[in-house]
């Protein structure tokens, strides 16, 4: 098929609507005039054939010949292709074109025709408006949001919200554009932060689980977040927004009621609960690194006699002093002194051995007696004092650990027996460990 074959299939079948019209004159006004049209353009506007030979003036409603003249005018004098969109009506149907229109000169150099190409961009142009409103609703709540919203590529902070430059304490956001990411992350979460956004990007997840983290302000402050990423599209690139929400004041309370669950209500130190979670890891960890572990049971001589004469009110105050003297005279960070149960407590000791609890324990022992709280129903003295007892083992494991309560409760137990108000120490038998 000759190539004027296949162009005259394409003027009778397309749906665009073509039309040449002739250019008379040698400068405006021109006269314009149909020279011909193709079947798509007679059935989309209506318009008889007879128009063909007929003027644009004559042919045209009043209302748009002046506008079409002046683009068929514009066209032949910038000598190039233009193109413009203009609603119009076509049968009753209300519609948005687009017109390319195309000079043809002769050898004079004077605008001998027009070719015309209109098509229906009436769904094209409905999409448009529809993604454009989209986006303006989508800004709109962006930038209304309380929570800090931002996009980036590959770490590259490229879009912001004002709720966002607030909590970096940024006076306004474009401050953020093109700045990194991890500028604002805490450097001891960058490495975890960075892996997981590097699994988003390989696995293709259109959404992450929340995760809470710390960025630092511009003020140095560091807080709590939470965030959400996920992929969207941005300036024609798939890249991730994160959602950002400020939950200090929910990790600090978590925190707050996390103590809370540790702690024994009333001596405020550490519950039996939370004793036995730091026994088990120190127990492991003394394991691993193939060091000792010591552990004292004291107990309050006398303790209910005491509470039958001064009424339990009183003996409470006399726990407090008790476990407050003894929590002032452990001075390493990862010695623990927790309620036992009753009027026991336990102090655990890493990476201490059987002398050095020892030592501990007699200062302990002489700490209480020192308080010199008045006791008028007790043996020893008359005034409150503290029987402990001591059981070490170098490198337990987690089978040790009922072995080495039982032991240093033994001991506890022997100090009762041999008077009260004193250190007694379990030493293994030989077939012990």
């Amino acid at each position: 098929m000759d190539i004027s074959r296949l162009s005259k299939l394409y003027i009778d079948t397309t749906e665009d609507l073509l039309f040449l019209v002739t250019v008379e004159g040698a400068s405006p006004p021109y006269t314009f005039r149909f020279q011909s049209a193709n079947p798509a353009y007679f059935r989309n506007t209506g318009l008889p054939p007879d128009i063909i030979g007929r003027t644009v003036a004559e042919t045209l409603p009043r209302d748009v010949v002046d506008f079409v003249q002046t683009r068929f005018t514009e066209a032949v004098n910038v000598r190039r292709s233009i193109k413009y969109e203009e609603p119009v009506t076509f049968l009753g149907n209300r519609m948005v074109v687009e017109t390319t229109l195309t000079p043809f000169y002769g050898e004079d150099g004077r605008a001998e025709s027009l070719l015309g190409v209109t098509r229906d961009i009436t769904e094209r142009k409905a999409s448009e408006r529809f993604i454009r409103e989209s986006e303006e609703r989508y800004r709109t709540l962006v930038q209304l949001s309380p929570d800090a919203i931002l996009i980036h590529d590959d770490g590259k902070i490229v879009f912001c919200n004002d709720a966002c430059a607030r909590l970096v304490a940024a006076d306004h956001p474009e401050e953020l554009f093109g700045a990194s990411l991890y500028d604002y992350i805490s450097p001891d979460e960058r490495r975890n932060i960075a892996s997981r956004l590097q699994r988003m990007y390989l696995s293709g997840v259109a959404e992450a689980a929340p995760l809470e983290t710390k960025i630092i302000r511009r003020t140095g402050e560091s807080i709590d977040v939470e965030g959400t990423s996920a992929f969207v599209e941005h300036d024609g690139k798939k890249l991730l927004q994160v959602v950002l929400r400020d939950v200090t004041k929910r990790s600090l309370e978590k925190e707050r009621l996390q103590r809370l669950s540790q702690l024994d209500g009333l001596t405020n130190i550490a519950n039996r609960r939370y004793f036995d979670a730091v026994l088990y890891r120190e127990v492991n960890r003394a394991r691993r690194n193939k060091l000792p572990l010591a552990l004292l049971l004291c107990d309050i001589d006398n303790f209910k006699k005491y509470n039958d004469l001064y009424g339990h009110l009183t003996g409470d105050e006399c726990l407090k002093r008790v476990t407050r003297a003894a929590g002032e005279l452990l001075k390493r960070p990862g010695d623990l002194l927790a309620r036992f149960g009753g009027e026991e407590f336990a102090v655990l000791l890493p990476e201490t051995d059987e002398y050095g609890a020892i030592i501990v324990a007699e200062q302990l022992r002489s700490a209480i007696a020192a308080l010199r709280i008045p006791h008028g129903d007790s043996d020893v003295g008359g005034i409150v004092t503290v029987s402990v007892g001591v059981s070490s083992m170098t490198r337990p494991s987690t089978s040790d650990i009922v072995p080495l309560i039982e032991r240093a409760d033994r001991a506890l137990y022997a100090a009762k027996r041999a008077g009260k108000n004193r250190v007694d120490v379990y030493r293994p038998q030989p077939f012990e460990r």
